[in-house]
């Protein structure tokens, strides 16, 4: 498992310069304190493919923001997806 950012020795800034594969789910969700997230970093959070995001979105069932062609996320919403599916 991918370590704490604190451990990379890098600040929250700078999370966005490191790739993704690099950052775990549970480091991403920590490391981005408020603002949107991006389809690329839901997908991840997520653990699926950003197609299935897409999907999700399509479908009524994931909320986002959208600009332009550009899809955005609200964190609070994301969770609120995640623990609607729970069993």
């Amino acid at each position: 498992m991918p370590e704490p950012v604190a451990r990379l020795g890098i600040g929250a800034a700078d999370v966005a310069s490191v790739p993704r594969e690099a950052l775990g789910a549970a480091t991403i969700a920590r490391s981005i304190r408020s603002g949107l997230w991006r389809l690329g970093e839901v997908a991840d959070y997520l653990a699926v493919s950003e197609r299935q995001v897409r999907r999700e979105v399509a479908a009524g069932h994931l909320p986002c923001v959208r600009i332009g062609r550009r899809l955005l996320f609200d964190p609070s919403d994301v969770s609120r997806f995640v623990a609607a599916r729970k069993e």
